[in-house]
């Protein structure tokens, strides 16, 4: 008699089962979506009817939750990939750095991903937050959700990844965390490889005839701020009018930034206000260039066919989550827990629009 089979581990799968929290765009939908692995949005949350807008217009999840801490157990169903990406306000060095214990609830919200994680142990979770969680005064939250993790049976591994290091020519770092059940990993999770990012001009709308090079903005204190900016630059070999520089011209003196031919990272305020000014063009950012800064396509983001403004895209541009950064990310997880056949290559690379 030969001896008796162990545990088969659960095979890949036809249609992968994605649920999310606190979804936004959900990037990791179009991630999915750009990689043409078939998947079904089971459940997305978010408080912004925006968001809920495009989502159920876009992926039309299963279930739409809001406020996830009204959620109870019986509503939850089961899925193969979670993602969870807590507000990072409580967190973020441009916030007053109140943690778990803030205004947003950061620390509850947390506690009720950990507990759908627990209840109904997916084979991948991925969560996202800003860097900041890894200084030290943060460090035993994310120690207790390493722990929680490492309990519940899975493989984590946690990292900082850069945007700029996955085809997107924005400074945005991020704390990633992938958790793997690990008694379903068939291949040895890895990081993806770092890749250079592109030049910013390739990421731009179509020349304009409204368009002008070097033109300044109107308001005083943003006009100020460009040519101090652009002086700078001058002194570092970069002329404005044909280098692009991305000025954050509604930041405060404090936070003022800028990038060369890159951006810094969009953020939910700024996004609103129209993101950075750029130097080639004489002009804000249009929501379209946001979008691809962020790694989505207009497809991704119908937000004039769906009836939402302007500026509420732009905040929710600035929340996302970059989508070349959860499809790299995805493309390492999927073929570790066994999810798909064959590797699946996310493109780095948006075909110009």
């Amino acid at each position: 008699m030969g001896l008796p089979r162990g545990p088969q581990r659960p095979r890949a799968l036809k249609v992968i089962k994605l649920g999310s929290d606190f979804t936004g765009l959900d990037a990791a939908a179009a991630a999915l979506n750009r990689m043409q692995v078939p998947h079904h949005c089971v459940f997305s949350s978010d408080l912004l009817t925006a968001s809920q807008k495009i989502l159920q217009h876009v992926y039309q999840p299963k279930q739409m939750f809001k406020n996830i801490l009204d959620r109870i157990a019986d509503q939850e169903e089961p899925v193969d990939i979670y993602v969870t990406t807590p507000p990072c306000q409580d967190f973020s060095s441009a916030g007053k750095q109140t943690g778990k214990d803030g205004p947003r609830q950061t620390g509850a919200l947390i506690t009720k991903s950990m507990q759908y994680v627990r209840a109904h142990k997916p084979r991948i979770v991925i969560f996202e937050n800003v860097l900041a969680m890894l200084r030290k005064k943060f460090n035993p939250i994310l120690a207790g959700i390493l722990k929680a993790l490492k309990g519940l049976g899975y493989q984590v591994h946690h990292n900082a990844l850069d945007s700029r290091d996955y085809g997107l020519p924005q400074d945005r770092r991020r704390l990633i965390i992938v958790a793997i059940q690990a008694n379903v990993i068939k291949h040895e999770f890895k990081w993806p490889a770092r890749q250079a990012a592109p030049g910013v001009a390739t990421f731009l709308d179509p020349w304009k005839p409204t368009d002008m090079a070097g033109r300044l903005p109107s308001a005083t204190r943003q006009k100020d701020a460009c040519l101090k900016v652009y002086k700078e630059c001058y002194k570092r070999g970069h002329d404005p009018r044909f280098i692009p520089i991305l000025v954050d011209v509604h930041a405060s003196v404090k936070f003022m930034s800028y990038g060369v031919n890159e951006a810094k990272t969009i953020t939910r305020t700024r996004g609103g206000v129209g993101g950075p000014w750029i130097s080639t063009r004489g002009r804000h950012a249009t929501p379209a260039e946001l979008m691809r800064l962020q790694g989505f396509s207009k497809e991704d983001v119908p937000w004039e066919d769906v009836g939402i403004s302007r500026r509420q895209v732009g905040q929710l541009i600035g929340n996302a989550v970059s989508v070349n950064t959860i499809g790299c990310v995805l493309e390492e997880a999927l073929w570790s827990a066994g999810l798909v056949t064959k590797r699946v290559t996310f493109p780095r690379v948006m075909a110009a629009q």
